[in-house]
């Protein structure tokens, strides 16, 4: 079982990539002690929304690997979502929909559990409650495009956004690092993304990574996003603020970078969030570069 918050998140994430990769079996005994770990503080909104996507999780691999009906791409795409005439589906779906409503009544500014919902909802053909859940997504994140793509899809309108973009609504302040490299065994390149309240943390892991030189020259490829309750969210790329040190190893310099410091309340460890259409989970973690490249394929088709 865990032994707090930050460490069930971590769990969270692995279990979540097993559900993704098709392995979630192997992880039955982490799913049980994780459910049991959340469900010991029913009131706190960190378990609630664990308990949201560790639901999602059983779904999503479910439906994906075990009825062989696509659901992981067709989530954030303008395509129809399956509705498995499957009991246990719908009984999965019924527990996504049943978490992501206690989790938004500890936090109706959850967008991340609002985005579940109606995934869940969909998946049980319950459309207008799924569109309800979708309008509530985007009007919370203007930029989360799946959850656009799926209202779209839904009603076959056009989503209606804001005018203006709404500040941070997320639970506290935090950073979100985002580094792209050569892996250090060469070859692929790694995305590594770093969610975390501690400005020292993220200024070291951003120094340790342009210290090996395995960086990329591709200004996108490094950011630092800083995200306050009640504020607009700002970011900054780190490229710009590289120089060549004495020795002749690229270095950062922080004055030049917009990190402003965080204030009360920050976010709790171990909670999960999502930001522009991408579910971000606290900590460190590595993956993949193809998992950034769907939502700018996601960009090209919002601006067509």
């Amino acid at each position: 079982m865990p032994d707090d918050l930050r460490h069930a998140g971590e769990l969270l994430y692995d279990i979540r990539t097993a559900a993704a990769t098709g392995s979630l079996a192997s992880k039955s005994g982490e799913v049980e002690s994780l459910a049991a770990f959340y469900a010991r503080t029913p009131d706190d909104a960190t378990a609630a929304v664990g308990l949201t996507l560790l639901a999602m999780a059983r779904l999503s691999a479910h439906v994906e690997h075990d009825l062989g009906e696509p659901f992981q791409a067709a989530s954030s795409r303008y395509e129809t979502l399956p509705a498995p005439d499957d009991e246990h589906a719908r009984a999965l779906a019924a527990e996504v929909v049943a978490h992501a409503t206690h989790a938004r009544g500890l936090d109706p500014n959850d967008n991340l559990s609002a985005f579940e919902q109606g995934l869940a909802h969909e998946l049980r053909g319950e459309r207008a409650q799924a569109a309800d859940a979708y309008r509530t997504a985007v009007r919370l994140d203007p930029y989360d495009h799946p959850a656009v793509a799926r209202l779209e899809t839904l009603t076959g309108e056009e989503a209606e956004r804001p005018d203006e973009d709404p500040p941070c609504t997320h639970a506290g302040a935090f950073y979100v690092l985002e580094l792209v490299a050569t892996a250090p065994e060469g070859g692929d390149q790694e995305r590594v993304v770093l969610v975390s309240t501690d400005a020292a943390a993220v200024r070291a892991e951003a120094d340790a990574l342009f210290a090996t030189g395995r960086h990329t020259y591709e200004t996108l490829d490094y950011a630092i996003e800083t995200h306050q309750p009640g504020e607009d969210s700002e970011s900054d790329f780190l490229l710009m603020a590289l120089d060549d040190a004495a020795d002749g190893h690229p270095t950062l310099t922080w004055d030049d970078i917009d990190m402003p410091p965080l204030r009360e309340p920050l976010l709790p460890p171990g909670r999960a969030v999502r930001e522009n259409g991408e579910v971000l989970f606290f900590g460190r973690h590595v993956g993949e570069v193809a998992e950034k490249e769907e939502f700018d394929d996601m960009d090209d088709a919002f601006e067509d």
